[in-house]
This record gives C-alpha cells, structure tokens and sequence, in this order.
C-alpha cells in the first residue's frame, strides 16, 4: 500500500497542477484533497476485508502457500515505478517460490499476514470500470474507427476546408429552394392553402405576384404583419411559437455581435503568428476554424474574465426578455382565452338547432338554415372549374378591393421596430396597442359583437367583420363572391325544401367535404356571400354563442366546462360519497329513434357526478357528459368515408361520359362476380351507415368510461370547481381538471384509467430508453467506415479513383462524405424515426388529456433527445467512456478536466457543420417543401395532365390534393430547442456557431410566419400552453450554458471564474425561474375569478362535449378529426 501512499502524497502535491501558462491554486488544492479522501476511504474498504480475510484463515487454507523464496511481501508491494505502485500483474512465479506441503510449519496457520491478493482484488474500483468502458468502445469498434464517436465520426482531420465545402453545397442548394418557392408560389396552390380552404374563417391577405419581384416581394408583407393579425388568424398557438422565434432572434442578435466581436478576436490571436500567449513554439499552421474558439485561449489569462463577465450579461439579458414575454404570454392568454369573440354561425347551424330543449333566443336573427342533402347520389355541387385543369384557380372579376377596410394591413418599419423592442406588448396594424388588451382586467374588457336586424351588420373591435373584405381573399369558387339575387345559393334550400332531410332517412355522416354559402349585407356591399365547409373549423368547435348586454358574442366552451376523471366504480366508494347526497332527476331529452345520439346519456339519474355537482352548485350545474368508447363507430366510419368517395368519383365519371363502370367484389378487383360499381358502392355505402348507427346504440349503452364533463352556465363556478377537491377521498379518484376545449380533446386518455395509464407510461420506458440512447454518431461513423473501405484494398467496394485522385471534384466528394452526408442522414434519422417514435410514445402513453398536451410530451422528449444524444452523446460520443472511468479511477483530477474541456471545445467545427446544414439548407427547404403533402399534389397534377381520367374529378379529390395540413408544434419545437440549445451552449466556446445558428432563427422566423398564416391549419387551439414548456427548457438551457463554460476555465486554469460560476449561476437562475413561475404561470393557467364573473352566462349544449362519431349524422367528423398532427397519415 505505499504506492497508494506516494499517489496521495503526488496529488497533493502543489507541482502536480503546474501548466504552461499558470500555476496551482486554492481551488485545485482543494480538489486534489477530495481526491485524497476518496482514496483512503477506497484504502480503509481494503484493508477491512482483508483483515476480515485474515480472521477466517484455517489451516486447510495454508496448504498450498509455500515460504517466499527471494522476495519478501512487504519488498513485493514496495515495488513501484516513478509514477506510483507498480500493478502487481507484471510480478512473475519467479519472484514468488511456491513450496511444498512439508514446508509448512505450525506456525503458518497462525500468520497475520494476509495471503498475495489475487489480481482481481488488487485493481480498485475505478480500474475495473475503466477496463469495462474500453470493452464497450472496443465492441463498437470496425477498423480504426467507434461507431461511438459523435458527430464528427472517425474523420479526426475534420477542419475548416471540409466546413467550406458543406457550406457552399448548403449555400446552393438553399438559394435553389428559395428561388423555386418565390417562383412557384402563385401556381402551387399549397403555398397559399389557408387562403383558398373553405374552412379557414378569418383568411390573411392575399401577398403581392407577378413579376421578378415575385421571388422576394413575399418577405416584407410577411415580417410587416402584426401580432394582432396572426392572432385573429392563425390563433395564440401560432402567435406563441413565432414570439419563441422571434425571442431566440432578439437573444442571438447582440450576444452574437459581442462574441464575434469581442471574444473572437481574443481567441484567435492567442497562438499563431501573434502569439499574445507567449509560447516557446507557436503553432502557425493551426486550423483557422479552431483558432476561433476557447481552446486556442492562453491558460491562466487576464483576458478569461472578459468570458467571465459576459456569460453574466447574457444571462441577465435572456432573463429580462423571458420575463418580457411571459408577460405577454399572460396577458394574451386572457386575452385570448377568456373574453368574447365573434359569433360562431356554424355553431348555430348544426349544434344548437339540434338540442330538443333550444329555443330562439336570438329573435331569429341567426336561426340555422338546413342543408338539402340526397341520398340518391354522393356527386358534390359542380364547381366552376374546369376537370381539365382542376388546380387553377378562378379568378373572379366582379370583387372590389377596398384597402382602407383591410384587418391585415402591413404596418411599416417604423411600427414593426418598435414592437420588436417592446416585447411585452401586442400591437395592431396601426403600431398601436388594443385598447381592449390594455384593459383586460377592465370591467368593460372591450366592444363586442353588435346585430342590427335591419343588414346583419357586425363590428368586432372596430372592423366590419359580418364578412371579411375582398382584398383578403385569394378568387376561387371556394372564396367570396357577389352574390346575384335571383341566382340560388349552392347547397342551401329554399323555405320549402328545409324539412326535405327530415323526411328522408337520416344519414350515418354528413358529407364533410361539401361546401354550402352563408349570406350576409354589410353597410357598404348587399348581397354578399362566401362559401363555408361542412367540416368545422377549430373557431367553430369551440365556441358557443350567447347574449353579453343584448349583443351577440362566442365565448370558449371549456371556460364553462369541467373535466373529472378516475370517478370510482365500486360499490363501497359509491356509497360512501353518495350517502349525504340526494337524489336529482337527470334532464330529458327527444331522441332520434332511428339514429338516437349520445345525448341520451347526459346527466343521468343514477350518476354520480350528477347528484354531487348538483348539490355543490344547484344554481349553476347544468349538465354531466360521461365519455363513451367510440373506437368501433370510428372504424366504421373511415370505411364509409373510403367507400363514399369511390362513389363520388364513379358517379362524376358517369356523368362525364356516360359509361358505367364495372368491378370484381374479390380480393383487389382480381377475382369474383362482375358487378356494376356504382350500384356495389351504393349498397355498401348503405351497409356501413347501417352498422355505425348500429356502432352508435352500441357505444350509448356500454358501460361509461371514468372520466365525465361537467357542464356549468357561468365561468366562475367552472373555475371554482375545476381548481378544488370536492370529496374527502383518495386523491387519485374523482379528480377535477380544467377542461380542455372541445377541439382540443385527447378521446383515448381519457378511456383509460389512472392504473393503465401509469402501466402504458412504464411499458414504453424502454422505447425511450432506446431512441435516447442510440447515438445519432453512428451515422457519422458508418461514414467514415464506408470512407474508409472505399480506399481499403481488397474490399468489395474499392474504389480507386476516389482513393488516387487529386482533383477538385474527388476532393469535394470525400468531404460531402465524410462532412455533409453524416449531418444530413442524423436530421432524416430525426424526422423519420425520433418525430414518428416520439409522436407513438405519447399517444400510447395516455398522459395527456388534451391534444395540445400530447404535444407538449413530445417537445419535451425532444428536447431530452437533443441534450442528451445530440449535445452530450453525439459531441462526446465514445469519450463519454473514457471521461467516466477517469473519474473513477481518480488518476489525475487535472487531466480528467483536459479531457473534458478538449472535447467540448473541439466539437465546435462539427456543431458548425450541423449549424450550417440546418441554417443554409434545411431552412429554405422548409420554405419551398412545407410538408409531404407537397408530393401528392404535384403527382395528382401530373396524372391530371395525362388524361387520367379519375384524378382530380370531385370536389373532395381536389380539395385534398392542396388542402392545408397542420403544424406539429412538437417537432418544430424540438428542432428550434435543439439549435437554442447549441447557440446557447457555444455562445462563448465558438463565435462562428453562434453567429449561424443566429442567422438559422432569422431565416426560421420568417418561414413560420409564412407558413403559420398561409400554409398550415391548426388542428387545435390551447391557448398557448406550449410557451411555459419552452420557457422552462430555455432556463435549463442557460443552466447548462454556466457549467459548460465553467468547464471551459477550469481546462484554462482560470479557477476563480469558474468556481463563481458554479457556485452562483444555479442560484439566480433556480431564484429568476420560481419568481416567473409564481408570478405568471398560475395566472396564466386559470382565467382569473376577477375576468371571469363578469363574461356572459352561457347554456353549452351537451353536444360540444359529446364526440362527433357519437353526434346524430356524425356532425363535425371528418378523418383527421380529434388527431394531434392531421394530414401526415399519423394516428
């Protein structure tokens, strides 16, 4: 044991920790005394068992220990070498006799001495692991090379010549993407989906085309939209995820000019041919890319604390615009949330007019108009375009732009300047900010929805919103049009014909693709119409209509709603809770008894929830909705929607020319009876409407789930009800949640109970555990070991040109190899497994109750995914291993930080080029390639110009060849952390990174703000509850942006920084984060009692908490219905 003495004594030792460029401190003294404690106690745990070894030796155990012959055990552990003990595996038999049983004496069976340990025993702790981690390196090992390694693979040479070259390929391919989206956008009618969709009700401005201009005139119209625009829009979803980006930009602006400025300049001087560090033998053929980042710093420099003192400005100035825009946040969330909107026509059209119970309560001003519907055929209304070119739109010359009327006017340089300086506030067109924002908590929050009966005319926050203006809309047949008085209005019936669906046969579903018109008369244009879309936009699911001081106004479902869930099934615990409670007669209803909905079910006698909500609050309980599983209505209900569709084009074939088609009813149409096909069709379409009206009686009289929606006629009580415990019980039963809004509902949790939901949540750990821990590396080091077998002799795939040549374009290729193609194969790995892994895991999981929580368990797995794989493993990679048994093995404190801080710093050029891909390439990919449903609509337009006959031939076919798809917040919002996550770690390690991810969140922002208001439709609307997530990680964020320069001056010997960083970052972050939490977030969660006692009383039907598959005729259902991302075939 004396070398582990002399290894105590070396560490403590203050020449131990002497550097070129600096000396030892207290700091390092006393880190080399903790690794002096943790060595004794590993010495003392020795020393016990062997004395514990020694106490039970017998003399059956001396049989095969002879007498030392010439060397001594005490000579045999003071055998050292000069950097301690020498191990003792390279002590041969013959330094050791070995004797025979006479030569064993009496007295050896009382020795004291322990026994030669074995060799085993003698290697500590941290040996054993270090052994274990090089196995696993050398497992994964193929050649030279780790398929461990991080994303700089195997290609140790990586330098600023193979970065060029990504970055021009980037460059150019990024400028082809954006030329062909500024050319192509007013042709490809995706780019402006949301403007021609019948389903959008608040439509953007139409963006200036024509000309060379085209290509750029886009960008200005876009940045110049106001807040307010995109709010009333695209909703506060959108509205909060483009203030994250725009966020990250304000963050990265300054600190990046600082870095590069200030910071580069010190780093690259530091060696080379300046020299300011003074070295003996200078490096002046270093890379140039490395010369840019910390690691080129002088050791122990007076210049380290300008690093020291600009991490704490950045810091500080990410926390006060946090704080800015969580402000914002909570104002907008009341904002938006809890005060009255415009009324929801669709609502009165299908909802209201179907409760038995409801009167007109309007004085008939917005009675539904019924919808003349025929079972005879399943051809939609001819539009007026033409089967040939059924994707042009048609322009209509008869519309009158008026800009002075304009809701989405461009605000100027001047106003957008000052909005992004004043990020805790919303501004208008006009650079002004609302005056019912600023008065949110006022008792008159703002003007409301005004009717006249003599036009219909309605104003909403001072702008004529009884139809929006011309000048807003794209001209299609799908848009506003003048409408002509004696010209009858598509797909709506006259006064005569209103009752013609009641006197038919109900149907199983509408047809959600139909298109029927509402009319209205503003005080400038009579006559107006626009069409409108069966299928029900998010603003018409979740609003309800109701009188606020004699004016009309929509108000959000969930504010009047509560969620319970876990109610007990036993008959003890029922018992037991209703012992105190009397008993309340349900309310009743008419039914359908062809095609009875799920109302039947409402506020049952017999229920539970019913008779305790009634006797909490008798003034205001309305109605309780238990949930149903609708599972086998839904599969019936997507075989009706395929079978109807084949229908429709058959019938529009027909009718084009005149031949009726035929069909096998086997396997693919390859064998089995000849049949005509539209009449198989028809009597198919029929069965399957048989069996979900069958599916329906069967869902209303299976047993009801745990989980139930409490319907109340005011918010206070809601509120009141949904923030408390009601019963003094398991707090894992009957619990209350804010209710999610109707659009918003997650149907498959709320099926499960808190038992399954628990056990789904551990099944799927392992899943996890597997996407996390496989390193995206390995991507970068198959390439290098297809590199390096294409220049391996022998191999299957040699190649000899790619080997031997020198010219430029073999010299590109192996760069692309080996530097671009890894980074690309990493981000399809992450878009085509983690996002599609991740999206399964959460629905599996059954821990989010609403849609938008679905998400946000998504963006957070990203963003482990992108701490732990990307920035840890993949930076890292197999050093990861090497580092851990360093550390526990304690061989050298200092160089267990050189390690460390080496890898940090030296995996700045690959982060740069992953940078560089994302921000040069990938960006204005996006821009031009929105979503894979880019590819079915030029496939079905290159069928169509073939003459195929059955594309594009139907309403339906051409609406979802460009129909608008929605924006999956959790994988954008994962990829945006992932390039914060590097900016922020980089912001003083690598200037270059941080200027291009900066130049990545510029380029980002723009694209999603195009696409939020043109592109993509939310499926939707939370409220922005996804901000809180990305504030908390950003917090995280700068957490990790402490230790990993704090890593960076220990590696530098820069001691006294770094211990301040330690110690006092955590803190005020940890202080800055419980502050911001309590100040907003519970504020923003809840609508404040003080906002809610003053919003309208409201009567919400049942039906907006009764699933659509369940809803008589299946109103509002369509296929992507109750789906978290829509349009990407996902489930």
């Amino acid at each position: 044991w004396e070398g582990t003495k002399r290894k105590m004594m070396m560490m403590l030792s203050p020449s131990s920790c002497t550097r070129r460029g600096g000396g030892g401190s207290h700091v390092a003294a006393l880190l080399r005394v903790l690794s002096c404690c943790i060595l004794v106690f590993q010495l003392c745990t020795v020393n016990q068992v062997q004395a514990q070894a020694s106490t039970n030796a017998t003399a059956d155990a001396t049989d095969s220990i002879g007498p030392v012959n010439s060397t001594s055990l005490d000579e045999i552990a003071n055998v050292t070498t000069g950097n301690g003990t020498e191990p003792l595996q390279n002590i041969t038999e013959a330094e050791v006799g070995i004797g025979n049983e006479e030569n064993v004496t009496d007295s050896a069976v009382n020795v004291t001495e322990p026994p030669p340990p074995a060799k085993e025993e003698e290697e500590d702790f941290g040996s054993k692991v270090s052994g274990i981690t090089k196995e696993v390196t050398d497992a994964f090992t193929v050649g030279d090379c780790s398929l461990l390694q991080g994303l700089q693979g195997c290609n140790s040479s990586f330098t600023s010549g193979d970065i060029a070259s990504s970055a021009i390929l980037n460059a150019v391919l990024g400028v082809l993407c954006f030329l062909s989206f500024g050319a192509l956008r007013s042709h490809i009618k995706v780019y402006r989906a949301r403007l021609a969709s019948p389903a959008t009700t608040i439509k953007p401005p139409k963006l200036p085309e024509g000309g060379l201009l085209q290509i750029v005139s886009w960008i200005i119209p876009v940045i110049g939209m106001s807040d307010e625009s995109l709010l009333a829009s695209a909703g506060l979803d959108a509205l909060m995820f483009s203030r994250f980006l725009m966020l990250c930009v304000q963050f990265f602006v300054p600190v990046t000019l600082f870095s590069v400025g200030v910071l580069l300049p010190i780093h690259y001087t530091s060696d080379g041919e300046y020299n300011r560090c003074r070295y003996d033998t200078p490096i002046i053929n270093q890379d140039p890319l490395q010369r840019t980042t910390i690691s080129n710093a002088c050791a122990n420099d007076k210049y380290l604390w300008v690093h020291f003192v600009f991490i704490y400005l950045t810091l500080a100035w990410a926390m006060w615009l946090l704080q800015k825009h969580y402000v914002t946040y909570a104002s907008l969330r009341h904002y938006y949330i809890g005060l009255p909107q415009k009324p929801n026509y669709w609502f009165e059209k299908f909802i209201q007019s179907q409760d038995p119970n409801n009167v007109d309560k309007h004085n008939g001003l917005c009675s539904p108009t019924s919808i003349s519907m025929s079972e005879d055929t399943f051809l939609s209304p001819r539009e007026n375009e033409s089967v040939g070119s059924p994707f042009t739109p048609t322009e209509n010359k008869e519309v009158e732009t008026n800009a002075s009327n304009l809701v989405f006017s461009v605000t100027n340089l001047k106003d957008v300047a000052r909005a992004w300086m004043r990020p805790d506030k919303l501004f208008n067109h006009k650079g002004q900010e609302p005056e019912d924002l600023k008065m949110f908590t006022s008792q008159n929050p703002g003007e409301s929805v005004k009717i006249e009966k003599s036009d219909f005319k309605t104003t909403f926050h001072g702008e004529d919103t009884s139809i929006a203006t011309s000048a807003n809309l794209i001209s299609t047949s799908m848009s506003l049009h003048i409408a002509s008085e004696s010209t009858p209005m598509q797909g709506v019936t006259s006064g005569s014909e209103r009752k013609s669906l009641e006197s038919q046969q109900s149907f199983a579903a509408l047809k959600w693709w139909d298109i029927y018109t509402e009319s209205f008369r503003s005080s400038k244009k009579k006559g107006q119409e626009r069409e409108v879309m069966m299928r029900p936009s998010v603003r018409h699911i979740k609003g309800v209509n109701s009188v606020m001081e004699g004016k009309l106004v929509s108000v959000n479902a969930a504010q009047y709603a509560v969620l319970v869930t876990d109610t007990p099934r036993s008959s003890t615990d029922i018992d037991h809770l209703r012992r105190s409670h009397t008993h309340t007669p349900g309310t009743s209803f008419d039914f359908d008894n062809e095609d009875p909905d799920a109302l039947r079910m409402i506020t049952r006698h017999d229920d539970i929830c019913t008779e305790i909500f009634k006797q909490i609050f008798p003034r205001s309980f309305k109605n309780v909705v238990p949930v149903q599983d609708f599972s086998e209505v839904t599969k019936y209900l997507l075989q009706w929607d395929k079978a109807s569709q084949q229908l429709e084009v058959l019938e529009a074939l027909f009718e084009l020319d005149g031949v009726r088609r035929t069909m096998k009813t086997g396997f693919l149409g390859l064998y089995g009876e000849r049949v005509d096909s539209i009449t198989y069709y028809k009597n198919r379409v029929e069965d399957l409407s048989v069996k979900i009206k069958r599916a329906r009686r069967k869902a209303q009289s299976s047993r009801a789930a745990r989980s139930s929606f409490v319907l109340f006629d005011n918010q206070v009580d809601a509120a009141a009800a949904a923030q408390s415990v009601l019963l003094p019980m398991d707090g894992t039963k009957f619990v209350t949640h804010r209710a999610p809004g109707p659009d918003n509902v997650n149907w498959m949790t709320l099926l499960k109970t808190s038992k399954e939901r628990f056990l789904r949540k551990v099944l799927m750990l392992p899943l996890i555990a597997i996407i996390m821990l496989f390193p995206a590396g390995f991507f970068s080091a198959a390439m290098g070991v297809f590199d390096v077998a294409l220049c391996q002799e022998g191999s299957e795939i040699y190649w000899d040109w790619y080997c031997k040549t020198q010219s430029p374009i073999g010299q590109l290729l192996k760069r692309l190899v080996t530097g671009w193609l890894p980074s690309l194969l990493v981000t399809i790995w992450q878009n085509l497994v983690v996002t599609r892994t991740f999206y399964m895991v959460s629905l599996v999981e059954c821990v989010a109750f609403s849609l938008s929580g679905v998400d946000r368990r998504i963006t957070s797995l990203y963003f482990y995914w992108d701490f732990i794989n990307i920035f840890l493993g993949a930076v890292l990679g197999a050093g990861l291993f090497t580092i851990f048994g360093q550390a526990l093995s304690l061989n050298d404190v200092q160089e267990i930080l050189q390690t460390l801080g080496a890898a940090l710093a030296g995996s700045a050029n690959f982060m740069t080029n992953y940078a560089l891909l994302r921000a040069l390439f990938l960006v204005p990919l996006k821009l031009v390639f929105p979503h894979p449903g880019i590819l079915n609509y030029l496939v079905r337009h290159m069928l169509s110009l073939m003459c195929f006959k059955g594309v594009g031939i139907t309403r339906r076919q051409r609406y979802q060849a460009w129909e608008p798809k929605s924006f999956m917040y959790g994988r954008e919002a994962g990829t945006a952390l992932l390039m914060t996550l590097i900016g922020v770690s980089y912001v003083a390690t690598s200037p270059v990174t941080v200027a291009i991810v900066t130049f990545y969140f510029i380029g980002m922002y723009v694209v999603c703000r195009h696409h939020l208001l043109y592109v993509y439709a939310r499926n939707y609307e939370s409220g922005g509850e996804l901000f809180p997530v990305l504030f908390d990680r950003f917090v995280i964020m700068l957490v990790t942006l402490s230790y990993f320069m704090a890593f960076q001056l220990l590696t530098k010997q820069a001691w006294t920084q770094a211990v301040l960083l330690f110690l006092t970052t955590p803190f005020i972050l940890y202080k800055f984060h419980s502050i911001c939490t309590k100040r907003y977030r519970e504020v923003s969660s809840n609508v404040p009692l003080d906002i809610a006692w003053r919003q309208p009383v409201a009567d919400v039907p049942p039906q907006m908490y009764i699933p659509s598959e369940l809803r008589s005729q299946s109103v509002g259902w369509h296929p992507e219905q109750g789906k978290t991302w829509s349009g990407y075939g996902m489930p």
